[in-house]
C-alpha cells in the first residue's frame, strides 16, 4: 500500500507541473516570436499561426520585444561602411549584410549619399545636389 501512495503522489505531482506549464496561445505565440526575432529565421506554428487570433497577437508582440535593440547602430554601421567603399575603402561587412536589414539599407544609403551635399539655391529655393 506505501508504494501506491508513493506512485499516486508522484503522478499528481508530473499532473500539476503540466498544467502549471501549460501554455496559453498566446504565450506560445509570444515564445516563437521571440526565437524568430533572436535566431533570425521563422519559427511558428502555421496552424495555430492562421486559425488563432491570440496565437497570432502573440507571435508579433514577441517577435517585436525580442528584436535587436541596436537597430539604430545597425543601420549607423551600414552607413559608414558604405560611405567608406563610396570612397574607395571598400567595407562591407557581407554577414551583417545578409542578415540585418538595417545595415544593409545603411549600406546602401551611406554608397549612395556619401558626399553628396545638398544646397539650396538662393533664386528657385530648390535644392541641388552638390559634390
Amino acid at each position: 500500500m506505501g508504494r501506491w501512495r508513493n506512485w499516486s503522489f508522484l503522478l499528481l505531482l508530473v499532473i500539476a507541473s503540466m498544467v502549471l506549464e501549460a501554455k496559453t496561445p498566446y504565450q506560445r505565440g509570444y515564445a516563437d516570436g521571440c526565437q524568430s526575432a533572436r535566431k533570425g529565421i521563422i519559427v511558428k506554428q502555421i496552424r495555430l499561426f492562421k486559425n488563432n487570433v491570440n496565437y497570432r497577437n502573440g507571435w508579433f508582440a514577441g517577435k517585436k520585444a525580442c528584436r535587436p535593440k541596436s537597430a539604430v547602430w545597425t543601420y549607423r554601421k551600414g552607413y559608414s561602411d558604405g560611405c567608406s567603399s563610396r570612397r574607395g575603402v571598400w567595407r562591407k561587412n557581407l554577414n551583417a549584410y545578409r542578415r540585418f536589414r538595417a545595415y544593409r539599407n545603411g549600406w546602401i544609403a551611406g554608397k549612395r549619399n556619401c558626399g553628396v551635399k545638398r544646397i539650396s539655391s538662393p533664386a528657385s529655393g530648390a535644392e541641388a545636389p552638390r559634390q
